[in-house]
């Protein structure tokens, strides 16, 4: 248990509580689990997803292969916001610290 309060997932009161960051990292482990459930449905849908494949047909296909509401919302959100690809340029943007805004104004 020590290892679980040193790692901020516990936090001891009278009992044992999950602290915020140990519920988040829970629920993430059970979504970690339905998909390697789906695993091979999922490597399904993988297969169908290009450019030229209609969006409504694409949902109707996760609908029908993916029970699970979240899982569904990642797949579905997932197309809709258009992931970035992983060329070189996309990773040095997704992997470089954030830059500090302006303060500057500009004239429309």
């Amino acid at each position: 248990m020590c290892a679980l309060i040193n790692a901020g997932l516990v936090i001891r009161r009278s009992k044992y509580f999950l602290t915020s960051f140990g519920k988040v990292l829970y629920e993430a482990q059970i979504l970690i689990g339905k998909a390697a459930q789906y695993s091979s449905k999922l490597k399904a849908i993988d297969s169908l997803e290009t450019p030229e494949y209609p969006a409504a047909e694409f949902d109707r296909i996760i609908n029908t292969l993916i029970c699970d509401s979240k899982l569904k919302e990642i797949l579905i959100g997932r197309q809709r916001n258009d992931v970035p690809s992983k060329n070189a340029s996309d990773v040095e943007l997704l992997s470089s610290p954030p830059t500090r805004r302006s303060t500057k104004q500009f004239n429309s």
